[in-house]
């Protein structure tokens, strides 16, 4: 079965450098604010995080990125930039 990735939920938002649910749920329970560093998304990494997986509030906004489509470091995703 494919994981659910934050690359495909409409509620994945970034603020500032972090990732976060706008639907409340704790991205990274080890932190306070739940949220993820943004560099896991810079590096293009897949974020299938383990709490989206069977997420009621999943709400797929369109079909996964293409791993040459994410991020923007070390040459991953940078047609993309501009």
């Amino acid at each position: 079965m494919k994981k659910l990735t934050l690359y495909e939920c409409s509620h994945a938002r970034v603020r500032s450098d972090s990732i976060y649910c706008d639907a409340g749920l704790p991205l990274s329970p080890g932190t306070v604010a739940g949220s993820l560093g943004i560099k896991r998304l810079a590096r293009g990494e897949p974020l299938a995080i383990r709490i989206c997986q069977g997420c009621r509030y999943f709400d797929r906004m369109g079909p996964p990125l293409l791993p040459e489509e994410r991020g923007w470091l070390n040459g991953i995703g940078a047609h993309l930039k501009s």
